[in-house]
């Protein structure tokens, strides 16, 4: 039972967490649509060939502008509402080129993930097209490389080198796990925290000391709001860790009183916590250090650099999914279809002279009826026949339509998605991170170093003065 206590249990918790952070690990994957992959092209490559190297590939059911059909549902609707076809077919058009028209793009199947890539590299080293695929990229490494220089220069500066390194293992596997800025500088924050705590290792009152030490906590907490900023996911994550960082100190302390029992003396540490203090001049400078790699990593966020790979397309609009808001705007829509077959059943038993050449949007249960004639004991008889109802069951066969048909619509990409949004153009951002949640997180592990070293600079200096002065 002790085995199990002092040393598999402790042993486990920490191999567990570390195990999650791999299989957890951030995708380097900007994924703009569900399903579908986006290759993109300059606008002047010459289609025919990117179209046979991603057949040759293995690439099907590619998603272009050219495989476009724009069949008329009926004799009347292409007749009346030609206005709205050329809109929605203008609309559908959007969704094949940038915001600005320097790239042409393409949707692949999720399926065929594997021959884009193949493509992808054909088409840049035999033809030098430029293409690349929305869903390939790659981290900015040079993060947990600072990270790691953080780490570093605490280990070596740390009195007890095996205790820092077992507990700041964590945090560093976990940055290069999420490679990213604010998971840089949440390492970097708990780095300095564990070089605190080592100071204090197995001395009298350490745990006591470490309880009531402020600055380990405001430096853990700041930490985590660092690490929530990559996401949430993530911040779970880095949570995690601090259990695993508590396993591993449990598991090293037992296994340092374990090889003390083979000595019949072991010395023991004169001075207890308290005599160590909470901070000294040295602990103030060092803490600085965090300031500088977090100044380094909101450089190098701000100025885009990852020494890693360049991205030609970092400031091209491609059309997304984004929150449905009602409109899709100039781009074509779901609603715009299910509208475009409702118009096109509706023109056929309809008065051309009555037919309003204006798109009509139908509502939830609106029916399409046909007045029947019938004669009936020598009487013509009339009634109303409902042809068709604007519902579930209408739109299911309109998608199913589309999902049966024998080319590669653009509607598909839309169906895919499995819920209604709303098309906006967007950019590739930094995976995982924006600015608005990581230059704060930065710039929070930039200043509270600083802000910590002046206050215990300006409580020094009073004290020196009032003892001067009782002097």
């Amino acid at each position: 039972m002790e085995l199990l206590k002092k040393y598999v249990a402790p042993a486990f918790v920490a191999l567990f967490v570390l195990a999650l952070f791999i299989l957890l690990k951030s995708s380097p994957a900007y994924k703009l649509w569900k399903g579908y992959a986006v290759l993109s092209v300059p606008s002047d490559s010459d289609m025919r060939v990117v179209s046979n190297v991603l057949l040759e590939s293995g690439c099907n059911e590619v998603i272009s502008l050219e495989a476009q059909r724009y069949d008329d549902d009926s004799l009347f609707g292409g007749l009346v509402f030609q206005e709205f076809d050329e809109s929605y077919n203008r609309g559908k058009a959007l969704y094949f080129f940038d915001k600005d028209r320097r790239a042409r793009l393409c949707y692949i199947p999720d399926s065929c993930k594997m021959q884009a890539q193949k493509a992808v590299s054909f088409l840049n080293q035999n033809y030098g097209v430029g293409a690349r695929l929305d869903d390939t990229g790659r981290f900015p490494f040079i993060a947990p490389l600072v990270a790691l220089a953080v780490f570093l220069f605490f280990l070596f500066i740390s009195e007890n080198k095996i205790v820092f390194f077992a507990g700041g293992i964590f945090p560093l596997v976990f940055c290069f796990c999420n490679p990213l800025f604010a998971s840089a500088a949440a390492s970097g924050l708990e780095f300095y925290a564990l070089y605190l705590a080592q100071k204090v290792w197995r001395r009298r009152g350490s745990s006591e000391f470490l309880l009531r030490n402020h600055c380990i906590w405001i430096f853990s907490l700041a930490a985590i709001v660092a690490a929530f900023a990559t996401g949430f996911v993530c911040g779970i994550l880095f949570l995690l860790n601090f259990f695993a960082a508590v396993s591993a100190l449990y598991l090293v302390l037992n296994l340092q009183e374990r090889y003390e029992t083979r000595f019949h003396f072991v010395p023991i540490l004169m001075r207890n916590a308290k005599m160590v203090g909470k901070m000294n001049l040295n602990s103030v400078k060092n803490m600085l250090v965090c300031s500088c790699a977090a100044f380094a990593l909101l450089f190098l966020f701000l100025t885009g650099a990852n020494f890693s790979s360049s991205n030609p397309d970092k400031d091209l609009y491609f059309p997304a999914p984004a929150k449905y808001n009602g409109s899709s705007g100039a781009f074509a829509s779901l609603d715009d279809f299910f509208a475009k077959k409702w118009n096109a059943i509706s023109s056929q038993y309809s008065s051309l002279n009555k037919v309003n050449a204006n798109v009509v949007y139908p509502a939830e249960g609106e029916t399409v009826k046909w007045t029947r004639y019938s004669k009936m004991d020598g009487e013509i008889n009339a009634s109303e026949q409902i042809v068709c109802v604007y519902d579930e069951a209408f739109r299911k066969d309109a998608l199913d339509s589309i999902k049966n048909a024998d080319y590669p619509a653009i509607e598909k990409l839309w169906i895919e998605q499995g819920e209604k949004f709303s098309t906006e153009y967007t950019v590739g951002e930094r995976v995982g991170e924006s600015g608005a949640a990581v230059v704060p997180a930065l710039l929070l592990a930039m200043f509270l170093p600083l802000g910590m070293a002046l206050f215990y600079i300006f409580v020094w200096r009073n004290r020196r003065k009032c003892f001067l002065n009782s002097c």
